[in-house]
Order: structure tokens, then C-alpha cells, then sequence
């Protein structure tokens, strides 16, 4: 599991919201969870560009939160998310497939590579 500090001062247990990501090849589905909240806020799908991540980036560090915490699955996507919320200050998880914790005799079909 990768994971960046955002700061040298500050912990990943500082972050004031935290944003799990489903990334896809044209596509990101983002759901939030905001300081207080019982249940998270679904955000909705938005597409996999590299503005789109950074407009999504400034309107989650608005003025509920001066940290986000992003968290998504590896896979054939590659780090491009990763980078954006690093260079942004964010904190980031990649989490590996293998290691998100499941129910015994669930299971998950493999996925094709996008070429």
C-alpha cells in the first residue's frame, strides 16, 4: 500500500475529510465522508480526466476541510490519481485488491485490462 504525509507535522489522523474513489477507465465514482456525517456523501461518477480530478480536489479542500484523505483500488488505471492528490498535498492511499478485507466465499471476477 502506497501512502504520502501531507505535511512533516501532520498525520493522516489530522485529515477533516475523506474521499474513497472508484476509479474505471473513463470514469470516477467519488463518495465523501465529512467531519460529523453518520454516513458518507455520495458525489456521483465524474469522468477520468486530469482536470476533472482537480476541480474535484479544490471543491472538497473548500471551507469543511483543509485536508482530504483520497483512498482508491489498484489497478490497471496506474498512479495518475495518486499523483494529482500528492501534488495537491492530500494525503492518498492506493489500496491492493488482495489486502480490502471480504466476507468468506465472496467472490470478485478479475478485471480485463483496458487494452
Amino acid at each position: 500500500m502506497l501512502t504520502a504525509r501531507i505535511d512533516e507535522g501532520r498525520s493522516v489522523a489530522e485529515c477533516r475529510a475523506y474521499a474513497g474513489l472508484d476509479i474505471h477507465e473513463g470514469t470516477i465514482a467519488v463518495a465523501v465522508a465529512w467531519p460529523g456525517r453518520k454516513e458518507p456523501e455520495y458525489r456521483g461518477i465524474l469522468s477520468n480526466r486530469k482536470s476533472t480530478l482537480q476541480r474535484l480536489i479544490r471543491e472538497l479542500q473548500g471551507p469543511y476541510a483543509e485536508a482530504v484523505s483520497f483512498a482508491y483500488e489498484a489497478g490497471p488505471s496506474g498512479y495518475g490519481v495518486y499523483r494529482e492528490t500528492i501534488k495537491a498535498r492530500h494525503d492518498c492511499q492506493v489500496v491492493a485488491r488482495g489486502r480490502i478485507p471480504r466476507k468468506p466465499g465472496d467472490r470478485v471476477r478479475p478485471t480485463a485490462a483496458p487494452w
